[in-house]
């Protein structure tokens, strides 16, 4: 099951799930743009703990983690119990969501602002999708996803879900199974000069005994497109 080129245009049911809010948005997954990774000065990474080896506060959010999660949105260990031979893109570590850490609705956001002189800000990750979903329930809408979004502003108090982009969206129908996938970068040159907040939220449906889990690892929201040699990206 590869993922297509094209990003349908889809509506996301989002949960704000400090809030109790359901906030319906539709809008357009933004196409990966193709990058010719010449040296226009050092790319900096503007996320804290972005491939989430650091704050390893595991099933529990602590007060200054940089992530703020709600739902079954997991720092852990790769592998685990849940996923014995599941491994990391890189390190030790990964931010899991799925039916084997509860399931239903989750959320995890970071909060940044991208420079006016960034030269072109552009946001990546990492993700891989592990299901024992049967091939007929996708006939019967049954899909997890995770999905990446923007929100713009600064919230005080409850998370801000002015959601202003869709980046990407990942479901059991579309994307590959069991490998690690990097779809390129995703242009957010629109932000520069502003605080945003960074969303990776997620949809489970499935039900038991059938799991899906998703693990998000090395989110990277760039300066420019960064040169891998350089900047070490992998790790």
């Amino acid at each position: 099951m590869n993922r297509s080129v094209g990003l349908a245009v889809r509506t996301v049911a989002l949960v704000a799930l400090v809030v109790g809010l359901v906030v319906p948005v539709t809008g357009a997954a933004a196409q990966s743009i193709g990058i010719n990774p010449i040296n226009l000065g050092t790319a900096s990474q503007l996320l804290v703990n972005p491939s989430f080896e650091n704050n390893l506060t595991n099933y529990v959010t602590m007060p200054g983690e940089p992530w703020v999660r709600a739902g079954d949105m997991v720092i852990t260990h790769m592998p685990n119990i849940y996923d014995p031979y599941g491994m990391p893109y890189c390190g030790s570590y990964a931010l899991a969501t799925g039916g084997n850490w509860g399931g239903g609705n989750a959320f995890a956001y970071q909060q940044v602002t991208i420079p006016a002189s960034a030269p072109q800000p552009v946001l990546e990750l990492y993700l891989v999708v592990h299901s024992s979903l049967p091939a007929k329930w996708f006939f019967f809408g049954i899909t997890d996803t995770v999905t990446i979004l923007i929100s713009s502003g600064t919230p005080s108090g409850a998370p801000n879900t002015n959601f202003v982009k869709t980046v990407a969206s990942y479901d059991t129908w579309n994307t590959q199974w069991n490998t690690w996938l990097h779809e390129g970068y995703y242009d957010m040159s629109a932000f520069r000069g502003q605080t945003i907040q960074v969303w990776l939220q997620s949809r489970i449906v499935t039900a038991p005994p059938q799991t899906t889990n998703f693990a998000i690892d090395n989110v990277g929201l760039w300066t420019q497109p960064p040169n891998n040699v350089a900047t070490g990206i992998g790790c």
